[in-house]
C-alpha cells in the first residue's frame, strides 16, 4: 500500500494538532469527538466506492486562530482515505474552499498502488496546489469550550476533486462526497 504524504509542513502541523486536540477532547461518545453521530463517504470516477468515513472532530485553537476539521484517517483499508483542512476563524454556517486565504487542506485516496489527491499550494517548499474542495457548513454547535479553544459539531457536506497522482498507477479524477 503506498503511504499518503501531507502536502506541507503547516499541514502536518495542522493534523498533528487536530488529532492531539482529539485525544484530549472532553467528549468521551462514540461520535469522533465531533459531537456528529453520522459520516458517510461517497467516492466516483477513477474509483468508486463508499469507503469508512468517522468524523474526527472540528476544533477551533485561539493560538492561531485557525479551525481545524477533518475525518478520522481510513489507513489500512482499501480504499485509504485522509481529511484534513484547516481555515480561519471559529467555524461558521458558509461555503469553505482552498482558494480561501489561510486555507490549508490536504484530501487523499488510495488504493493499492494507486492514488488520487488534493491539496493547497506550499509555495514555500514549491508544492503547486491540485485539485479543489468545497466544504458547505449547515449548522454549527458549540459542544465544548476552554481557553485554549473550542470544539464544535458540525453538519453539511464536503465534495472534493482529486486528480491521479503521478508516480502511482491511477488514471483520472475521484470525486469524493461526505455528508456529516
Amino acid at each position: 500500500m503506498r503511504s499518503l504524504l501531507l502536502p506541507s509542513r503547516a499541514l502536518a502541523f495542522s493534523l498533528a494538532g487536530l488529532l492531539a486536540v482529539a485525544a484530549c477532547s472532553s467528549d468521551s461518545s462514540d461520535t469522533g469527538g465531533s459531537g456528529s453521530t453520522s459520516c458517510s463517504f461517497q467516492l466516483s470516477g477513477g474509483l468508486s466506492g463508499s469507503p469508512t468515513c468517522t468524523p474526527l472532530g472540528t476544533f477551533y485553537v485561539a493560538d492561531g486562530n485557525m479551525t481545524e476539521f477533518g475525518f478520522t484517517p481510513a489507513f489500512g483499508g482499501d480504499p485509504s482515505t485522509l481529511v484534513a483542512i484547516s481555515f480561519t476563524g471559529q467555524p461558521s454556517q458558509k461555503t469553505y474552499h482552498e482558494t480561501d486565504a489561510g486555507t490549508v487542506a490536504a484530501i487523499s485516496v488510495s488504493s493499492g498502488s494507486s492514488a488520487w489527491a488534493m491539496q493547497t499550494a506550499d509555495t514555500a517548499n514549491g508544492i503547486p496546489a491540485t485539485g479543489s474542495f468545497v466544504l458547505t457548513v449547515t449548522s454549527v454547535s458549540t459542544i465544548t469550550t476552554a481557553s485554549a479553544g473550542n470544539s464544535y459539531q458540525l453538519h453539511g457536506t464536503l465534495t472534493a476533486t482529486l486528480p491521479a497522482e503521478a508516480g502511482t498507477s491511477a488514471t483520472g479524477t475521484v470525486t469524493l462526497k461526505a455528508t456529516f
